[in-house]
């Protein structure tokens, strides 16, 4: 009886921590990529030089914003980054 109970307790502690780190902190590394994901394309956006004097010189400069942030290859950077700390 007294090993089916600390058979019981182990599965019970596994769960917990399978809980704990594989769902509460997946989650919360998340919430730090889409943070750090979002201030990296701010400062990008805010690098952009629209101080031009003509409205194609402007037009041409918003054009290029999406070659200046791939949004998929940032995502990847960033959570490479975090995934090689851990």
């Amino acid at each position: 009886m007294a090993i089916l109970e600390q058979s019981d307790i182990k599965d019970r502690l596994r769960e917990i921590k399978d809980y704990i780190f594989e769902i509460k902190f997946k989650n919360c590394l998340e919430k730090q990529i889409l943070e750090n994901l979002k201030s990296e394309i701010k400062y990008k956006l805010n690098t952009i030089n629209i101080d031009s004097k003509t409205p194609d010189k402007i037009q041409e400069k918003i054009n290029s914003i999406e070659e200046l942030i791939n949004f998929e290859d940032m995502r990847q950077n960033i959570k490479n980054k975090f995934n090689s700390i851990l």
